[in-house]
């Protein structure tokens, strides 16, 4: 672009990774974290009638159960209150949905907000995922309690996070962008301290269950 005499250059947005220079937390056989691709992210509210006309542009089901996920294809669904869903999905599908969304909420008592570059989602994997996420999340997390397709917004320590079982092993995190260090951060004391338990001679991780207890 020219201004009078001098050239301002036009600025170029490029995608920083959450994770970008921070250590992923992993133990072999046990767990290990990934950041997912980019994807869009929409927070609808409004009620069930709103929520049939929304289902369908974006070809998902919103009649679901309350704490309850369903996906279809590079989409998904998640309840996570009576009239609240975390819409996820495609760039090329939200590039469709962008219009009829407008245009949804111009005519119908709902709001449907934008949060794909706040939010960022994490995948954690392996046969212990659900011990490590307990470590730091009151939710209870046995497949009895918090079955494959639960969802439910809870707390990981400090920062509120949506947690989606996709798995009996594989678990998917929605935390805003500014408190991923602070949970990778976490998740790496805790990684560490445990390996310290499992590597003690037996007196002294008796020691640490014995402290750990009281």
């Amino acid at each position: 672009m020219w201004m009078g005499s001098a050239c301002v250059s036009e600025p170029v947005f490029t995608y920083r990774a959450a994770t970008d220079g921070l250590e992923l937390p992993s133990r072999a056989g046990f767990f290990k974290v990934e950041e997912l691709d980019a994807m869009s992210r929409f927070v609808f509210r409004g009620d069930q009638a709103t929520a049939n006309i929304v289902a369908s542009e974006t070809g998902l089901p919103l009649e679901q159960p309350l704490n309850r996920a369903s996906e279809i294809g590079d989409r998904a669904s998640l309840r996570v209150g009576p009239d609240e869903w975390l819409l996820l999905m495609s760039e090329s599908h939200a590039e469709n949905f962008l219009p009829a969304a407008a245009d949804i909420a111009t005519r119908h008592p709902c709001s449907i907000v934008d949060v794909s570059d706040r939010n960022v989602g994490l995948e954690f994997k392996g046969a212990g995922v659900a011990t490590e996420l307990a470590t730091a999340c009151p939710q209870a997390l046995e497949t009895g309690r918090f079955p494959v397709d639960r969802c439910s917004r809870t707390l990981f320590a400090k920062a509120e996070i949506i947690l989606w079982r996709r798995a009996e092993d594989r678990f998917h995190m929605e935390v805003w962008r500014s408190f991923v260090p602070y949970v990778l951060a976490l998740l790496q004391f805790e990684t560490a301290s445990l390996d310290e338990v499992i590597h003690a001679d037996p007196d002294e991780r008796s020691q640490h269950i014995t402290q750990g207890s009281t």
